[in-house]
């Protein structure tokens, strides 16, 4: 099992095929009371072309890293991937703070 540790938190993380094309890395809670899990996070792209199609995470979790860690996990699997041209202010603002923790 994959998953990622954030402030001493490991959360499970699912790769998959969510519909033809498009592949996605799912980050999940870690209760594990429960029969199930709350998806916490996730990030999809197109297979052949590895544009970035959709990144969110509950706004309870927002900048705490998940989508970043989720981001680097993708792309040490598939170094294709890259943001796409049509993004919102929020995508935007995040490749923002991505790009300057790089430099």
């Amino acid at each position: 099992m994959i998953a990622l540790k954030l402030d001493g938190v490991l959360y499970p993380v699912r790769y998959q095929l969510s519909s033809p094309g498009c592949k996605s890395l799912s980050c999940y809670d870690d209760n594990k009371d429960r029969y199930w899990q709350f998806r916490i996070a996730d990030i999809s792209w197109q297979e052949f072309t590895g544009e970035i199609k959709h990144v969110y995470t509950i706004p309870k979790l927002r900048r705490c890293g998940i989508a970043t860690a989720l981001l680097q996990l993708a792309k040490a699997n598939e170094p294709k991937i890259h943001h796409s041209a049509t993004i919102t202010y929020e995508a935007e603002a995040w490749i923002e703070a991505l790009e300057r923790n790089q430099a």
